[in-house]
């Protein structure tokens, strides 16, 4: 089966398989990543309601930074959204304890 590559814009899609099969969104245009979203959700049949946080999810699979700069398209994650994710930090990850609500270093 051949790679489907009509949608592509080969200077920004990593021509490495390895790269492609480890983040397939890697050089994807945030209206790509929008348009998949919108596919994704209407092949699975998954309520609407969960769209923004797949959204979300998307961008974060492609760049786990993708929030901690402003955006053009607004999408923001919400408090306790980044709050998680910190919980996954390669730095901090499983590190981290939750004492009365707030964050301590686990010693």
């Amino acid at each position: 089966m051949a790679l489907d590559t009509t949608h592509v814009q080969t200077n920004e899609y990593p021509q490495n398989l390895d790269a492609r099969l480890i983040n397939p969104f890697l050089g994807q245009s945030p209206e790509r990543m929008d348009r998949l979203v919108d596919v994704f959700m209407e092949t699975t049949g998954i309520d609407n309601k969960w769209h923004e946080h797949i959204r979300k999810g998307a961008f974060l699979a492609q760049d786990r930074d993708a929030f901690t700069r402003s955006r053009e398209d607004r999408l923001q994650l919400e408090p306790d959204e980044q709050e998680a994710l910190m919980l996954e930090h390669p730095k901090f990850g499983n590190s981290m304890l939750f004492v009365g609500g707030r964050r301590s270093r686990n010693g």
